[in-house]
């Protein structure tokens, strides 16, 4: 429906427009009904009607100087003149304010209903116009905001000005909007390989479609998961009642926005900005949040200078003996302090690691473990999809305490695999100290061949083999992580001659430690 205000000082005259003619019939509805010119602006400032059907002579304000005002500051409302005087000057001032026509008073209702029909042809053919007009620049928005390219947006900056202000049907002069980064969180992650998510990008779509028809906003797919809104008026009310209405996708959704307009030529600059700071808070923080751009860079500089930095790494050792016996509580505390204390390097090559290592002394030893747990560069692939530290955590976790339930099943399914994680806690106690299997079998109360014989048939591999792995990879890390001179690596990870571990480091990795840790440290 087209929108009409209707201006008269005959009240008579009014009535008539307002109920004998079939507005809704037409394609149109009457918003609004003015005595006089000055009431029929304001009117028309509140509603910004399609089209306003105006007399000429009226008190306080007359029909041309309101249809001046109206051409001046909303030029796509369209004037029809109503006058009981057929008027050379009449007639020369609708001609100035491009007013669609002029009818004589007393208005002929059949003619009123073959001009409107008229008119909203016009108003079809224009909003279609407009529409492909705002559709082609959409794209071309999109496109910019792809390729991250400043002086591309620069040279359509005006032009991109001008149809916005068609869209909105604001004043041609306006040059500021509000804009607002959109996005659905995880949205690689919980599409390829969470099932507990019941909604689709579709689903999604749609309710952002609800709010752009709340806001009256430009909505841009700049990519999957990835949106622009370009508003003229304040939204952040709109948005914070459409998320609470739709609580249970709060999560899945982050909204980041600047407080205040900015002019158009900075549009594509601050969508950047906003991007980078998205990207950190969904990282750090989380996902699910309506956050303005100010907030998230007070939250930065605050992390910055209240950052607690770790020299080295936490104790593996500590977390291998929470998974054999059990308690997954130490677990949970182990890895909150491994995600969320600041530590030099990346997140997620520390987690590969971690993972890495676990699988080296858990599973891969054990055939068992190897067939029910998730093959690793599969797992590999799926950490790489997500975004945020929390999400990497609580996938983390979830993989270790499957791990921890099939270790505890086991060994209460059978005895021997008690004996198999005494013995994996001992080696990670001992390896760097000069023990014999003989003292081991002692500590347990058991043969060493017996120990030997029971390991080899549980995991696969001897228990020579699984203590060269161990400190072999314990090595690896104190080349990474330390300065210490080979001797001493050698020493604490339990071997007394430097000359046999390097032989046995090459062995393992076809070079030696001090070309592994050059190769590290390029």
């Amino acid at each position: 429906m087209y929108s009409v205000v209707l201006v008269d000082d005959e009240y008579l005259e009014l009535e008539l427009l307002e109920r004998q003619v079939q507005w809704e019939s037409l394609g149109f509805t009457v918003v609004a009904a003015a005595k006089n010119g000055r009431e029929g602006l304001e009117m028309v400032e509140r509603f910004r009607p399609d089209v306003l059907i105006t007399d000429v002579k009226m008190p306080f304000m007359d029909g041309i100087a309101l249809a001046q005002q109206v051409y001046k500051y909303y030029p796509e409302t369209r004037i029809i003149f109503l006058s009981g005087y057929n008027q050379f000057e009449y007639l020369k001032a609708a001609f100035h304010v491009e007013a669609v026509d002029y009818l004589l008073k007393p208005v002929d209702i059949d003619e009123l209903h073959t001009l409107m029909r008229v008119v909203k042809s016009k108003c079809d053919a224009e909003n279609q116009k407009k529409s492909n007009d705002i559709t082609i620049a959409i794209e071309q928005v999109r496109e910019i905001l792809v390729l991250n390219s400043e002086d591309n947006w620069n040279k359509k900056a005006d032009e991109f000005r001008q149809l916005f202000n068609v869209f909105f049907s604001t004043e041609k002069q306006n040059t500021d909007y509000c804009i607002a980064l959109v996005t659905v969180d995880e949205i690689s992650y919980i599409t390829k390989y969470q099932d507990t998510c019941i909604f689709t990008i579709n689903d999604f779509r749609m309710l952002f479609s609800e709010l752009v028809e709340k806001l009256n906003a430009i909505f841009i797919t700049v990519k999957e998961g990835v949106y622009l809104l370009i508003s003229y008026l304040q939204p952040w009310e709109v948005i914070h009642d459409w998320k609470k209405r739709n609580e249970d996708v709060q999560e899945y959704i982050t909204i980041c926005f600047l407080e205040k307009p900015v002019h158009v030529s900075r549009i594509q600059s601050e969508y950047s900005r906003l991007c980078q700071l998205r990207d950190w808070h969904v990282h750090h923080i989380g996902t699910g949040h309506i956050k303005s751009a100010d907030e998230i860079e007070q939250v930065i500089a605050y992390k910055k200078s209240a950052a607690v930095r770790m020299a080295g790494t936490l104790d593996r050792g500590l977390l291998l003996q929470f998974m054999q016996r059990g308690e997954s509580a130490g677990i949970s505390e182990w890895l909150a302090a491994f995600f969320n204390v600041e530590v030099e390097g990346n997140i997620y090559n520390r987690t590969f690691e971690l993972l890495d290592y676990i699988y080296t002394v858990f599973v891969s030893p054990n055939k068992a473990l190897v067939n029910y747990m998730e093959d690793k560069p599969k797992l590999f692939r799926h950490l790489t999809h997500i975004e945020s530290i929390s999400l990497l955590q609580d996938v983390t976790q979830t993989q270790i305490l499957k791990l921890v339930n099939e270790i505890v099943n086991k060994a209460e399914a059978d005895p021997c695999q008690n004996i198999i994680n005494s013995v994996q806690r001992y080696v990670e106690a001992h390896y760097h100290e000069q023990f014999t299997v003989e003292g081991l079998g002692e500590y347990l109360n058991y043969s060493p061949n017996y120990i030997r014989s029971i390991f080899k048939k549980y995991t696969g591999e001897t228990l020579l083999e699984y203590i060269t792995n161990l400190r072999m990879e314990r090595a690896t890390q104190m080349l990474q992580n330390t300065i210490e001179r080979i001797r001493n690596i050698s020493l604490g990870v339990g071997y007394s001659n430097p000359s046999y571990f390097c032989s046995q480091f090459f062995k393992r990795y076809g070079i030696t430690p001090q070309q592994y840790r050059s190769r590290i440290k390029k």
